[in-house]
């Protein structure tokens, strides 16, 4: 019975934290829209490309939103979460680009490449990709030093994993795109 109660416990508060974890609070919240509100006014009051504006992350386990704006030749994506400039993009076509990016593993974040594409005026689909890559991880339990190697591996020597993350963004700002360049 006790044991019970503690595991419950345990349960409850293991929820609470990870629950809290993700919120913002309110001072993060006005630093957030303080940030929108001075990349609105400094580099998107004028006419955008379609994959410029505020993007909102959708169908992943982050709620981050995103400013992507053009910075000389390249265009640049900067978190409003935190301020953290994310990567620069650069253009392939009209609707197509690419660049730099990382995939989060357990123990390491995987340099890889990404290509973004303007869907439509709304949507931007972003894959970030490595193929043909051992982890850290991996070289750890195929390593012939480490006694533990056969309880977790079938093979001796590491096997190279393709890695990739998906994500969709949604247009924040500016709602209208076609409305909001008519004006200049």
């Amino acid at each position: 019975m006790l044991a019970t109660i503690r595991l419950s416990f345990l349960l409850f508060i293991s929820v609470l934290l990870f629950s809290c974890a993700t919120q913002m609070t309110p001072e993060q919240v006005l630093q957030m829209q303080e940030r929108e509100e001075a990349i609105i006014a400094e580099q998107l009051s004028r006419k955008l490309h379609p994959i410029e504006g505020i993007w909102k992350n959708v169908g992943s386990y982050t709620n981050q939103t995103i400013a992507i704006y053009k910075r000389g030749n390249t265009h640049t994506a900067q978190t409003l979460n935190s301020g953290d400039f994310l990567f620069t993009i650069n253009q392939e076509s009209e609707y197509e680009f690419y660049g730099g990016c990382y995939v989060k593993d357990a123990l390491e974040k995987i340099e890889g490449k990404f290509r973004m594409v303007s869907v439509d005026d709304n949507t931007i689909d972003y894959v970030c990709a490595r193929k043909n890559y051992i982890t850290k991880l991996e070289k750890i339990l195929t390593s012939s030093s480490n006694t533990y190697r056969c309880l977790f591996c079938k093979t001796k020597e590491p096997e190279a994993q393709d890695f990739s993350q998906k994500i969709r963004l949604i247009r924040v700002y500016p709602e209208n795109l076609k409305e909001h360049n008519s004006q200049y």
